[in-house]
């Protein structure tokens, strides 16, 4: 169900004046093809939403190479200053001024390049509002020609129903394995029935409002629905039992003196297991509704090979396997437009990504924090940093800690244990927008569409 937005008035999405700003450090990116491709919503360099996108997504190098192309989130940081100097703050500007004063919204009836722009425009005006306008008057001048192009693409409630279900559509393409392959590591896999309520994976939920992935929520600002998923090896009858016994388990924490933390006993799932997250994007329709769309965003799978513990060997990065293997899909605009696997394209075992979850703020495109942040990581061992746990105790979704380095039974835990049970058919349609709603960035968003001309 979608949520209202009261007092709105849409507005209108201007045209971004040419490609990003120059860059003073050196940085590995994402393949070469990626990178020299002629455009995401068009082949013809000008048009208005290339420009657009260019403007705020893509950086660029004094050597002309480029970063963040089809990334599916921006390359911007709590401390970056892109976007608020020059040349990239006018060239944003001035795209945006054309792009309203010419209409440009009108060029793409197609709701789903409509419903990606929204997005991407929506995850820009997010850092802006995080930045002072006080002291960064350039950020509220963007952020509210931002404002008005957001609202100038939004989708009626129909046209977001069309949506396709893109992971749906992956799935059926044949281009990815449905299930773990044989050998020593499995090939990427996206299996068939993730988001059935009937199907081998269940959809995980608990009592209240309380999100299951706050870090990922935090991350993007509530931009997206987040989605657990857990398989055991006996399927979704062995799934749906293993949790009603972490449920019905007496004592999920042992007490010494006032310190409470996990019990290891706590009941273990099977090697085999794999749990999933699903990232899937959040819309606000023409009548300043939020709602849920069909699309997905990304698919992060860990899959168990045994559940022994690793922690004690592990810093703040590092290879999970053997213990887990780790896989993600990200959408890839150019990917979805062209139909080619719902959009979704599987990263990389060694591909190196620039973090953005669980860093220093700084911006490694200007400052970087230490030598080789510019270059990027692998971004799959990213995961060690939160999940290098045995089993049951790295699914944070469960217990509500995230450690790092170490072992998580030796942490304090300050609350009980999630107790997870199977979702019920109303969500996430049923979705619960509240924690968005109560955002200043959201509220920042509804004044402006309050107060601006259409």
């Amino acid at each position: 169900m979608p949520t209202p937005l009261s007092g709105l008035v849409f507005l209108g999405l201007p045209l971004l004046a040419a490609v990003a700003a120059p860059l003073g450090s050196q940085a590995e990116s994402r393949p070469a093809e990626e990178s020299s491709r002629p455009g995401i919503y068009s082949c013809v360099p000008d048009h208005p939403w290339e420009l657009v996108h260019r403007a705020l997504w893509v950086r660029t190098e004094p050597d002309g190479k480029e970063h963040g192309v089809d990334d599916l989130d921006p390359l911007l940081w709590p401390q970056s200053r892109y976007l608020l100097e020059e040349p990239a703050f006018s060239r944003a500007v001035s795209a945006l001024d054309a792009f309203l004063a010419t209409n440009a919204e009108r060029l793409f009836p197609d709701p789903l390049k409509r419903v990606v722009l929204q997005r991407d425009l929506w995850a820009i005006f997010d850092w802006l509002a995080s930045v002072s306008r006080e002291s960064e008057p350039r950020a509220a001048e963007l952020a509210k020609q931002i404002a008005r192009a957001m609202r100038r693409v939004a989708l009626s409630s129909e046209e977001i129903r069309s949506l396709p279900h893109n992971y749906d559509a992956a799935v059926a393409s044949g281009a990815f394995p449905p299930g773990p392959t044989a050998g020593e590591r499995s090939e990427p896999f996206l299996g068939p029935g993730l988001l059935d309520l009937d199907g081998s994976w269940v959809r995980l939920a608990q009592e209240g409002p309380e999100p299951l992935a706050p870090s990922h929520l935090h991350h993007v600002d509530g931009r997206s629905l987040f989605l657990v998923c857990l398989r055991l090896p006996g399927g979704r009858e062995a799934t749906v039992q293993y949790l009603r016994k972490l449920r019905d388990f007496p004592e999920p924490l042992v007490h010494e003196g006032e310190r409470r933390r996990l019990n290891p006993s706590l009941p273990q799932f099977p090697p085999g297991t794999a749990v999933a997250l699903l990232r899937r994007t959040l819309a606000i329709d023409d009548q300043g509704r939020l709602t849920t769309t069909p699309v997905t965003e990304s698919v992060q799978v860990r899959l168990f090979r045994s559940i022994e513990n690793p922690a004690p060997e592990f810093g703040c990065d590092g290879e999970l396997f053997p213990f887990q293997e780790v896989f993600e899909f990200d959408l890839s605009r150019e990917r979805l437009f062209a139909g080619v696997a719902g959009g979704l394209r599987a990263v990389g075992r060694e591909e190196k990504r620039f973090a953005r979850l669980g860093t220093h703020g700084n911006d490694p495109l200007e400052r970087p924090f230490f030598p080789g942040q510019e270059r990027g990581f692998p971004l799959l061992q990213r995961c060690g940093s939160c999940h290098a746990q045995p089993g049951i105790f790295s699914v944070n979704s469960f217990t509500r800690i995230s450690t790092g380095p170490g072992t998580i039974l030796d942490v304090e835990a300050r609350e009980v244990p999630r107790r997870l049970h199977p979702a019920e058919p109303r969500f996430p349609e049923g979705y619960d927008f509240r924690w968005k709603e109560g955002r200043a960035s959201f509220g920042y968003l509804r004044g402006l569409w309050a107060a601006l001309p259409r």
